[in-house]
């Protein structure tokens, strides 16, 4: 699935993205994403601006020129100033280099390179003219800044991670029943783990408790419902979505909209 994309708005993770063609490049501006994870490599470039960006329990915080680079299967989460303006490519395994399939990879990582002028203005290049893109020119670009990214940076053999592993789990049976009464205590039961580790893994990966990463997600759920559903009300979605009461609905909006970086 080649999917181009230059809207300036919030980017969330569909389970289309594990596609082993897919590919996506777009710009955003603000971009605050829910922790999260896929198979396919997902990279970041900061343009302008300042993005707090969480990858498997460690967080940095990403300057102009700065880049992240989501390897496959890596729990991420972004939260950018209001004025950043970031480039993401997400791209599938068949548009991957062969270099990035022998379980090497590049570091989370990456401080701003002398040389970032080039691929800046690569990608704002392609970004004008995606229009006339098909799939051996999205082949060309990914394959042209991936080894831009290893000409300048190295690669480094990845290490498997039982934390990481057991949070993917978390967060993809979060997602599958985020309607439901979920807590720490459930979780913890249902994995067989104590509530005191649950809580220091979502700290770990997320900075947050599990209420508030849920509450998140519910509203990103609503969201997404009312999109698609122009006839229900916000009350039936929300309800729909696990909100006990439209006052912790909005009390969870607010708090999304005065988080600060």
């Amino acid at each position: 699935m080649i999917n181009p994309s230059s809207e300036n708005t919030n980017y969330f993770y569909e389970k289309n993205a594990d596609e082993p063609n897919y590919f996506n490049f777009h710009e955003a501006y603000g971009n605050v994403m829910q922790a999260h994870f896929h198979r396919n490599m997902e990279l970041l470039f900061v343009k302008e601006g300042k993005m707090k960006a969480t990858i498997n329990g460690e967080e940095h915080v990403l300057k102009q020129g700065d880049i992240a680079v989501v390897n496959s299967y890596d729990v991420h989460h972004y939260e950018g100033e209001k004025q950043s303006h970031v480039y993401v490519v997400l791209f599938g395994e068949s548009l991957k280099p062969a270099e990035l399939k022998s379980g090497e990879g590049l570091e989370n990582f990456l401080e701003a390179s002398p040389n970032a002028d080039f691929i800046f203005r690569y990608l704002e290049l392609f970004l004008k003219n995606m229009k006339k893109w098909n799939v051996l020119s999205c082949e060309g670009f990914v394959h042209l800044i991936i080894g831009w990214l290893v000409s300048e940076y190295g690669l480094r053999k990845r290490k498997s991670n039982v934390d990481t592993s057991l949070f993917m789990e978390i967060l993809k049976y979060i997602d599958e029943h985020y309607a439901e009464d979920i807590t720490l205590e459930q979780l913890a039961s249902k994995f067989g783990y104590t509530k005191n580790y649950f809580s220091m893994l979502f700290n770990k990966y997320l900075g947050k408790h599990l209420r508030v990463y849920l509450n998140e997600l519910r509203v990103e759920k609503v969201e997404k419902r009312r999109a698609e559903n122009k006839d229900s009300t916000v009350t039936a979605l929300a309800m729909s979505c696990g909100f006990k009461s439209m006052n912790t609905y909005y009390r969870a909006v607010q708090q999304i909209k005065n988080r600060n970086f």
